[in-house]
Parts: structure tokens; sequence; C-alpha cells
């Protein structure tokens, strides 16, 4: 099975998302900057409490996951998982229960990782 590469990816994202045509062509390749639009599609669905959307994003995101080249995948957990909306109490909360399993993985990786950077800061004041 092929991986999902840059070019891959905007075509499946404009298919699954034709509204974001126009801001892939402004990033044109830009591959974190177009993940980031996924994500403020993400996000909107978040502060609408529009699950069904965001269970689109998400299964769409998930997909790709599995079969992407190493670019895509940092993209992903960079411009997508990083800039998910999931700090407000109520819609937050539910937005990342809904999160699926390879990216509750990335979160959490990424919640640790900014933990220990905190710590060290903590440990090591300039």
């Amino acid at each position: 099975m092929d991986k999902i590469d840059e070019k891959r990816f905007v075509e499946l994202a404009l298919a699954e998302f034709p509204q974001l045509q126009e801001e892939f062509s402004e990033y044109d390749g830009l591959v974190h900057l177009q993940m980031a639009a996924v994500s403020h599609l993400a996000n909107d669905a978040i502060m609408k409490a529009d699950w069904t959307e965001l269970q689109k994003c998400y299964s769409f995101i998930d997909r790709v996951f599995e079969r992407a080249n190493s670019n895509v995948l940092n993209a992903i957990e960079v411009s997508f998982v990083e800039n998910l909306d999931l700090h407000s109490l109520v819609l937050g909360a539910h937005a990342k229960e809904l999160l699926p399993s390879r990216l509750m993985i990335v979160l959490r990786d990424l919640e640790e990782h900014l933990s220990r950077l905190a710590e060290f800061a903590e440990k090591n004041p300039f």
C-alpha cells in the first residue's frame, strides 16, 4: 500500500472538504499550513458542538495517519493535533473523548513532552 505524501494528502483533503480549496491553493506546497486548515475546520466544529463534523475531520485525519509518509505524519502531529482547541471544560473535554486512539496517543505524547519542557524550565531558569 502506497504512503500518502503531501500531494495525495491535498487530493484526499479536497475531496473530503472542498470548502478548503481556496485556502489550500493559497498555501500550495505548505503541508503544515494545509493541515492547519483542516484543524481550523475541527476547531469550528468544536466551538459549534457539531460533533458530526468533528468526527468527519477526525476520521479523515485518522485514515491519513494510517498511511502517511513522515512529512504528512509530522504535519498531523504538529499542525493538526497540537492546534486542536481541547481546553474548554465542556466542549473541549467532549472533543478530546472523541479522538480516535491513534490521535489520542499523539496528544498524550505531546502533553508529556510539554510537561517535561515545563519541568526543565522550572529547574533551569534563564
